[in-house]
């Protein structure tokens, strides 16, 4: 069986995420200390709420340093929603923020003003595979998944972009750069499309 590290940054609920990676039989072992990770070979980096603050709590546990040393020795790390755009260089959601440099690149606002749309961006959305990818092992092409966000990621290297998705404007909507993986949609809410991307991940 395997098993799921799941980040604890005190931020959000983190049930639905570990229910249901429960479901496809993985265990989880949740971490809010840096030594919980060491043990680890799947780390997935959940978010809700600010960038700020999150990448506050990581720094003040060490968190940020133990993830990034994880994937440098070859962990998988899959980041959902905030946890991907933690993923990047930076972002300016209230400010500028230092991200974890996994992923060149920056988090911005969307753009609404043209297209009068609102923000958050909330519900189900056609995401378009880019290319072939075990990640969207048994996925149509587009799935659709479930977006809660306001913010988005731009990726300064096209070659790390796997998928994306269409709000007025085209949005990066999953990324991957070797054993990372980050998706901007939440999979635990997104039913079958989701269950498969999370097994597709664990399997890795």
């Amino acid at each position: 069986m395997n098993t799921a590290h799941l980040v604890d940054c005190g931020l959000g609920n983190l049930m639905s995420v570990a229910n249901t990676l429960e479901s496809l039989g993985c265990d989880i072992v949740r971490c809010a200390s840096p030594a919980q990770l060491e043990n680890s070979t799947h780390i997935v980096l959940p978010g809700v709420g600010a960038f700020g603050d999150a990448i506050a709590k990581m720094r003040d546990s060490g968190l940020d340093k133990a993830i990034v040393s994880a994937v440098r020795e070859g962990k998988k790390l899959l980041g959902i929603c905030l946890g991907m755009q933690l993923l990047f260089d930076k972002s300016y959601e209230y400010g500028e923020h230092e991200g974890l440099h996994l992923i060149p690149g920056e988090v911005r606002k969307m753009e609404t003003a043209p297209f009068n749309l609102r923000l958050p961006h909330i519900g189900w959305n056609d995401t378009f595979m880019l290319k072939k990818d075990d990640i969207f092992e048994g996925m149509n092409n587009p799935t659709c998944f479930y977006y809660i966000n306001s913010y988005s990621c731009i990726c300064l290297n096209r070659e790390n972009i796997l998928g994306e998705y269409e709000y007025g404007e085209k949005y990066c909507a999953i990324v991957r750069k070797d054993n990372i993986v980050g998706v901007q949609f939440h999979p635990e809410k997104s039913q079958k499309g989701g269950l498969k991307l999370l097994k597709a991940f664990i399997s890795m």
